[in-house]
């Protein structure tokens, strides 16, 4: 019902409910020299050292030969994102803009509301593509290798890594069996990550897991040693950024691992169900500093844009994190304006073994 025109009216402030995308998994990948290209592929050239002690000669002028260190090339092909947003001049920006005053809004040009659009469009999808790599490394990390699908559900883009197998194993004994030797699992994954080279700090557990470990009673048991602190559950704040959550420390041998939960998620752009980015089964422990690369290849359009546009669209977007390309043009009719942001990014675990996955269910 209208009100009469003298009616007084309040002007409450907006409310937009936005996401922000947790980065746990994929903080562990960075860019380093060389890995963004404008061509198809990314090649990474690996020698991994020896690890052998030097012996003892058997005698004098006797020498231990060795094998010269090989070297394996890596090609990868990055997969596609891209994702886009249409705007109609005239419907789009013929209402107010969200949470303007509806009569300052009459004074606003609707360039500025053109530009706004545009950046809040752009935003939401640089979100969704973060939550893209958080799932490629979430899944490096629990599996080993990746496979994608398309917005129809189809897999269109697979890849394994190959790391040791033995490097993804399942407990003996499940977890939820509160006599079961946890510890033994993680002294295990600890051993296994030694071997590689690598050293273990971080326990990642899903949440399923980390509740087994409260209730374990060798842990508990350990927990209760006077004098001697080798366990210690007490969880901190939350990190914002990436979602994780430090609960505690314990130690492994000679190992002290932190343990952690994580509480990001994601909406299935097929199912639309909302999924969690660590199986709530699985614990993985790491080695937080080995080598892992975020890759990209973007090929620049082939044309200049649009020249009554191009003032709205900036040029390649590139950050720590992002190796973006966007894409602004004017429909054909003239009444629509099509943004778009597409990239080619892959995480690639170049330090392979530097991790394993427990599964704690039998």
């Amino acid at each position: 019902m209208a009100q009469p025109s003298n009616f007084r009216i309040g002007w409450m402030q907006k409310f937009e409910k936005t996401r922000s995308a947790t980065a746990w998994f994929s903080s562990h990948f960075k860019s380093s020299p060389g890995s963004r290209s404008n061509g198809e592929k990314v090649e990474v050239e690996i020698r991994r050292e020896s690890r052998r002690m030097a012996a003892v000669s058997s005698g004098a002028g006797v020498t231990n030969w060795r094998e010269s260190k090989k070297s394996t090339l890596k090609s990868y092909t990055p997969p596609n994102y891209s994702e886009g947003t249409i705007i109609n001049v005239q419907e789009d920006l013929r209402p107010r803009p969200f949470g303007d005053n509806p009569y300052d809004a009459s004074y606003i040009s609707y360039a500025s509301d053109l530009v706004e659009n545009i950046v809040t469009e752009m935003a939401s999808i640089e979100t969704s593509i973060a939550e893209a790599l958080e799932y490629q490394s979430a899944q490096i990390f629990q599996f080993g290798k990746l496979d994608l699908k398309d917005i129809n559900g189809v897999s269109t883009f697979q890849i394994d890594y190959l790391p040791n197998p033995a490097h993804y194993f399942t407990a003996v004994s499940a977890w939820s069996d509160p006599s079961t030797s946890i510890v033994d699992n993680l002294r295990a994954a600890c051993g296994l990550i030694v071997d590689a080279n690598s050293m273990p700090s971080i326990a990642m557990c899903g949440e399923n897991a980390f509740q087994h470990i409260l209730r374990n009673t060798e842990i508990q048991k350990q927990g209760d040693i006077r004098r001697f602190e080798t366990v210690a559950l007490a969880p901190q704040a939350l990190n914002t950024k990436t979602g994780a959550r430090v609960a505690g420390r314990l130690m492994i041998g000679s190992h002290e691992l932190t343990l952690m939960t994580y509480n990001g998620h994601y909406k299935d752009p097929v199912t639309g169900a909302i999924s969690k980015y660590m199986d709530p089964d699985l614990v993985t422990v790491m080695d937080p500093d080995a080598r892992r690369d975020r890759v990209s290849c973007i090929k620049p359009p082939p044309i200049q844009p649009d020249p009554r546009v191009s003032h709205l669209m900036p040029g390649r977007i590139s950050t720590s994190e992002y190796d973006l390309m966007p894409n602004i043009y004017v429909s054909a009719n003239n009444r629509e304006i099509r943004a778009e942001l597409y990239t080619n990014m892959l995480m690639v675990p170049i330090d392979l073994d530097a991790h394993v996955t427990i599964k704690t269910t039998v």
